[in-house]
C-alpha cells in the first residue's frame, strides 16, 4: 500500500507518541545490513498519522533536527543560510551532514560552500544512494541546493527520496536518508551573506555569457541520461 493510499484510509485513534523504530538485520558475511519489515499495518497507519500532525522526518521516527523556515517548495523542508552557517562553524554540534550542490560543474568550481559535493545529475544521486551503508551511517542528514534552490536542487532532492522509497519498499517507512533539507535561496543567498565560508570566494552564475557552451553541454548531458533511463524503464 502506498503512502498516499494509507493516508486516505486513516482512521481516528489515539496517537502513539513513542518513537517509531526500524529493524536492521546484520548479515554474517558483513555485507550491507538488510532492512526487513518492522511494522504491522496498524503501526504504519499510526506512523503516518504522526507524520501528518507533527513535523517528523521521512521515516516518521523523530522530529526534524534543524529549525524549518517557510520556503517556496511546500513539499520540502527548507532551512536558512544562517542555519547552514551554524552547522559549518560548529555552533550546531553533534550532527553529521552533507551539502549537495546541484549546480553545474563550472558553477561549482567557480565557488561553492565549503565541504559541499557536486551532484548535478540523477545518475550521480543514484550512485550516492547506493554507496555502502558503512560510509553513510555517520551522515545524519543531507542539504540540497542549486543557484537559487528553485529547480535543480529541489528536483534532485525529490528524486533521492523517490529512489530511497523504492530501495526500502518492503520495509516502509524505513529510509537510508530520512532527513532531507533544501537551502532556501540557494548558493546565491548563502554567498551574499557568508562569502567567507565559500571556496573559492567567488560566484559564477549559471547564465553568465562566457559559460554558454558549458551550460548547453551539461543541460544536454542531463537530458540525455534522463531520456535513456526512461527508455530503459519502458522496456522493463
Amino acid at each position: 500500500m502506498s503512502h498516499q493510499e494509507i493516508e486516505k484510509n486513516l482512521i481516528k485513534r489515539p496517537i502513539d507518541t513513542s518513537p517509531v523504530k526500524t529493524k536492521r538485520i546484520k548479515l554474517a558475511n558483513n555485507k550491507e545490513p538488510v532492512l526487513e519489515p518492522a511494522f504491522s499495518g496498524d503501526e504504519v497507519i499510526t506512523a503516518v498519522q504522526r507524520s501528518t500532525e507533527e513535523e517528523l522526518i521521512g521515516d516518521f521516527s523523530r522530529p526534524y533536527t534543524l529549525p524549518i523556515t517557510k520556503g517556496r517548495h511546500q513539499d520540502l523542508k527548507s532551512i536558512t543560510a544562517s542555519t547552514v552557517a551554524d552547522l559549518i562553524t560548529g555552533r550546531i554540534i553533534n550532527v553529521e551532514f552533507k551539502i549537495i550542490d546541484c549546480r553545474y560543474p563550472y558553477e561549482f568550481n567557480g565557488g561553492h560552500i565549503s565541504g559541499a559535493v557536486n551532484l548535478y545529475m540523477r545518475q550521480q544521486i543514484s550512485g550516492f544512494l547506493n554507496k555502502s551503508y558503512k560510509k553513510r551511517e555517520k551522515i545524519k542528514f543531507l542539504i540540497f541546493h542549486c543557484e537559487f534552490s528553485s529547480e535543480r536542487g529541489p528536483n534532485l532532492c525529490r528524486y533521492l527520496r523517490e529512489i530511497d522509497r523504492k530501495k526500502n519498499g518492503t520495509a516502509y517507512p524505513a529510509l537510508d536518508y530520512p532527513e532531507l533539507y533544501l537551502l532556501e535561496g540557494g548558493h546565491n543567498k548563502f554567498f551574499r551573506e557568508y562569502a567567507g565560508m565559500c571556496s573559492p570566494q567567488n560566484y559564477i552564475e549559471m547564465l553568465q555569457p562566457e559559460y554558454a557552451e558549458e551550460l548547453q553541454h551539461y543541460k544536454m548531458q542531463s537530458e540525455m541520461w534522463n531520456r535513456d533511463k526512461h527508455e530503459i524503464n519502458e522496456k522493463r
